[in-house]
C-alpha cells in the first residue's frame, strides 16, 4: 500500500484512536502507521477520551461512536461548544459499526467532521485524513451548531456565521507553523467562535421571549409550552452568562444575571407571574441582544435595567 503524499510529517502528529475492538485497533493502528504516523496513541472508552481532551489533547481523534460508558457524540458537541478540553476545533473522524439514520444524524449534529461506517479501508482512512489537511471546512455557527458547514454554497445565508478554523492538523504535517503560534491561533479564533456563539443566543432568547410574553400577558398563568419555554430560557441565558466573563461584552453578563432572575420569579410563581416580571422580559431581551449583536455599546441600558429590577 503505497503511502499518501507528505506521509513523512505525520510523525508530528499525535493521534487517539479509540475503539473497543482490539482487533479493529490493532488494523487501523497498522494502516496508520504504514502511512507515517509514529505518534499514535490506543484506548477503548469514552472515559479515556474525556480525560485525554481535558488534559493534552491530540491533534487528530479517530473514535468509534458506540462506546458502552458514555455518549460520544454528546462528548463532541460539547467540545465544539467549548464546554469541554481546550481545542474545539480538534479533527474528528468518527467510526460506526451501525450508521443508521439515526446515528449519522447524531453524529453531524454533533460537529464531527466525517462519518465512516466499519470496516473501513485504508483509502478511506487516509482519504479524510488528507482532506483534513488540505480542505478542512470551515465552521458554521449557530443557536444550537457548532461544527463543519456541509452546506452547498447556494444554500449558504450571509446571516449564518462562517469561522475560517485553524488547520494545526496541515501545520504540524508541513511544518509551516511553530507550535507556540499555532496555540495563539487556536486561542484567538475560540474567543472569536465565542463571541459568535453569544450573538446567536441573543437571538435565541429573544425568540423565547416573543412565546413567553403573549401566553402571560394580561395575567395569565403558564401553560405547559409557555413553561417549557421559561425553562429553555433559563438554560440558554445560563450559558450566555457563562460566555460573556472575561469577554468585551462582560456587562451583558449582569443583565442576564437580572434576567435570570425574572425567569425563576416566574418558574416559582404558584399562580400568575407577577405582572412587573412580564413587562421586564422584553426590555431585558432587547437589552442583551443589543448588547450582543453590537458586542459592546449596551452598557448603560444594562445598568440602568439591572437597577430597575433590584430595586
Amino acid at each position: 500500500m503505497r503511502a499518501p503524499q507528505g506521509a513523512s510529517r505525520f510523525d508530528n502528529v499525535e493521534l487517539m484512536l479509540v475503539d473497543p475492538d482490539s482487533n479493529v485497533r490493532d488494523s487501523l493502528r497498522s494502516v496508520l502507521h504504514h502511512n507515517g504516523f509514529r505518534k499514535l496513541s490506543a484506548a477503548a472508552t469514552w472515559a479515556e477520551i474525556r480525560q485525554r481532551l481535558e488534559k493534552t489533547p491530540p491533534d487528530l481523534l479517530i473514535t468509534e461512536v458506540d462506546l458502552s460508558d458514555g455518549d460520544v457524540c454528546a462528548l463532541i458537541h460539547q467540545l465544539r461548544h467549548q464546554d469541554v478540553g481546550t481545542d474545539p476545533f480538534l479533527p474528528i473522524i468518527a467510526l460506526s459499526r451501525e450508521p443508521t439514520p439515526d446515528m449519522v444524524k447524531r453524529v453531524i449534529n454533533s460537529g464531527a467532521d466525517f462519518l465512516l461506517g466499519k470496516p473501513v479501508s485504508a483509502d478511506q482512512l487516509t482519504s479524510r485524513i488528507r482532506l483534513l489537511v488540505d480542505c478542512r471546512k470551515p465552521f458554521v455557527v449557530t443557536s444550537n451548531y457548532i461544527g463543519p458547514d456541509r452546506r452547498k454554497s447556494s444554500d449558504r445565508t450571509s446571516n449564518v456565521p462562517l469561522v475560517e478554523v485553524p488547520n494545526v492538523l496541515k501545520a504540524l504535517v508541513t511544518g509551516t507553523q511553530p507550535p507556540a503560534n499555532t496555540l495563539q491561533m487556536v486561542n484567538r479564533v475560540a474567543g472569536q467562535l465565542n463571541l459568535m456563539k453569544l450573538e446567536r443566543l441573543g437571538f435565541q432568547i429573544a425568540y423565547l421571549i416573543d412565546r413567553i410574553v403573549p401566553a402571560l400577558e394580561g395575567g395569565l398563568a403558564p401553560n405547559a409550552e409557555a413553561s417549557d419555554y421559561v425553562v429553555q430560557l433559563i438554560t440558554v441565558t445560563e450559558e450566555t452568562v457563562r460566555r460573556c466573563v472575561g469577554t468585551q461584552v462582560a456587562h451583558v453578563g449582569g443583565l442576564c444575571q437580572s434576567m435570570l432572575k425574572v425567569a425563576h420569579s416566574i418558574v416559582e410563581a404558584k399562580h400568575a407571574p407577577s405582572p412587573r416580571d412580564v413587562r421586564l422580559l422584553r426590555p431585558l431581551s432587547d437589552a442583551i441582544r443589543r448588547g450582543l449583536a453590537e458586542m459592546g455599546e449596551a452598557a448603560d441600558i444594562a445598568r440602568r435595567i439591572s437597577q430597575e429590577i433590584n430595586r
